[in-house]
């Protein structure tokens, strides 16, 4: 008769047999953002010469920019009133932030390359991510509702930030969403139903593609140059990587989560002119800190993405 052997202590968030065969690396550390416990990092997203990333803390409302090749972090903007969950860079230069609120009410804070906010829009919609569209115009998630009270949603919204459309609707607290290089397919994770929607734009269907297995759901997510999709899965310390198609085709790991470290990694991102794929992650048991990982990706960034332009 066999004897089951396991000890949470050393092994605390296994990998499910369905994936465990899948190819995969670990990712190394690049940068220490913070020392401070909970520090949640969010939002990677790169300019055009993959020179400077921008990335935000959920906090507060807080965005930083990181010089690629001094490795040199500095804070650019902070709103203690709000805390920020999602970033994206318009190819003008300004910043799209998503916003909860604490004092002001939620939305998108727009800010200059240089931090100071602009304008503020969406007002009243607690927003997580966005991801712009060829013709400027952005698909928004709004990360409320559960498995109860599926009151999550998805919106469009027009380039100059007038006109919100509902796309996608009764969703368990979305979160990360994505556009296939054609934008022919919104992908979107369902952060409380633990599972991923491939989402044609066209309204034909919507396909869930994969449920996600333990604690906590899909967070961020983001497509490299071949549609490949890089999913965040947020305290399980790994990026599950999907094929155009919703198959898995590997995984990255972040160090020492076998043992409870740095496992709130939420969102993995493409470096321009690289495979690099950069990963934002924290620790919120242990001490070691908040930091931008990095490991390799199966291709390089979409560059036909309108951020890029």
């Amino acid at each position: 008769m066999g004897v089951f052997n396991y000890d949470y202590a050393t092994n605390c968030n296994p990998i499910p047999p369905s994936e465990a065969a899948l190819p995969t690396v670990t990712a190394e550390e690049f940068v220490k953002v913070s020392d401070k416990i909970p520090f949640h990092l969010e939002g990677i997203c790169f300019d055009k010469t993959g020179s400077t990333m921008y990335f935000c803390s959920t906090d507060i409302g807080r965005v930083f920019r990181l010089d690629m090749a001094t490795k040199k972090v500095e804070q650019i903007w902070a709103d203690e009133g709000l805390r920020s969950f999602g970033l994206k860079r318009h190819p003008d230069g300004r910043l799209f932030v998503c916003c909860f609120g604490i004092t002001r009410k939620p939305g998108i804070a727009i800010l200059s390359s240089e931090g100071e906010e602009l304008d503020f829009i969406l007002e009243g919609h607690s927003l997580d991510d966005l991801i712009f569209a060829k013709d400027g115009s952005f698909y928004a998630s709004e990360f409320t509702g559960n498995v109860y009270d599926r009151s999550g949603a998805v919106y469009h919204v027009s380039a100059d930030g007038k006109t919100v459309t509902p796309f996608l609707q009764n969703l368990a607290a979305p979160n990360g969403v994505a556009l296939s290089p054609d934008e022919s397919i919104l992908w979107v994770t369902e952060y409380d139903a633990g599972q991923i929607l491939r989402v044609p734009i066209s309204g034909a269907y919507t396909s869930t593609v994969y449920h996600t297995t333990g604690f906590h759901g899909p967070d961020s997510c983001e497509i490299d140059a071949d549609g490949n999709l890089y999913v965040a899965l947020t305290f399980q310390g790994r990026i599950l990587i999907l094929n155009r198609d919703g198959f898995p085709i590997g995984q990255i790991l972040t160090p020492g989560r076998e043992v409870g470290r740095n496992l709130i990694g939420t969102h993995a991102t493409v470096r321009p002119g690289t495979k690099e794929v950069y990963i934002s992650c924290s620790d919120d048991t242990t001490d070691s800190g908040s930091w931008i990982l990095k490991s390799e990706g199966f291709a390089g960034a979409c560059m036909d993405s309108y951020m890029y332009r």
